[in-house]
Order: C-alpha cells, then structure tokens, then sequence
C-alpha cells in the first residue's frame, strides 16, 4: 500500500457515472480531493452527496494542483473529450467516460 493515498478530482457532472466514478476510485483506496461542473444545480447535487469536497473554482485550478492526480467525471459526450486531453498534458491520469470521443477529429488529438 503506498505511503500517501492517491488523490482524484471528478470534472463534468452530466451523468451519473461520475458518481461510479467516485465510488471506483474509493474502493480502490483514493481520495476525492475536488470537483469542478460549470452546471451549478449538478455542482449542488454532487456538492450534496459530498459535503466536504470543495468546488474548484475551474477546471484549470484542478489541472493545475500537482496533489491531483487522476481526473474522472462525466460530461456531455461532446465535451468529453477535452478533459482528458487536458488532463494528460498536464501530466494526469484519467478514468474517462464512455464514449470518451465523438469524432474522428477528437480521436486523433487524444492518440
């Protein structure tokens, strides 16, 4: 078991698998560090499920935190793609959302 608990933020609260995602990452012994939606009533929602969790203030501040190093979530299938990509140019793993593309176009930025 490692000496410090893996730490993970969820990004995008469209759909309930960011919930599975959570409690994945749990299971596996990490610890939820933050969230970020920029859909206040599902921030609430999530905010609810997860008092003592801090909303970032933006995807970059979650990108940005080198304690952070996984990102899940769940976001419009159309905007999933752009998580990841960002996630793993800052140096992130990512648990991604099926589909995690929607065009070829996506697909190729993130190979």
């Amino acid at each position: 078991m490692p000496a410090h608990k893996i730490r993970f933020a969820i990004v995008g609260l469209d759909h309930d698998h960011a919930y599975n995602h959570v409690r994945l990452l749990h299971t596996a012994g990490a610890e939820l560090a933050a969230f970020y939606s920029d859909k206040p009533a599902l921030a609430a929602e999530f905010q609810h499920a997860h008092p003592d969790v801090p909303l970032a203030p933006s995807m970059e501040a979650i990108l940005q935190d080198p304690r952070i190093a996984v990102i899940g979530g769940s976001a419009m299938p159309a905007e999933r793609a752009n998580i990841p990509i960002q996630a793993m140019q800052h140096g992130k793993d990512v648990l991604a959302d099926k589909p995690a593309v929607t065009t070829l176009e996506q697909l190729a930025e993130i190979q």
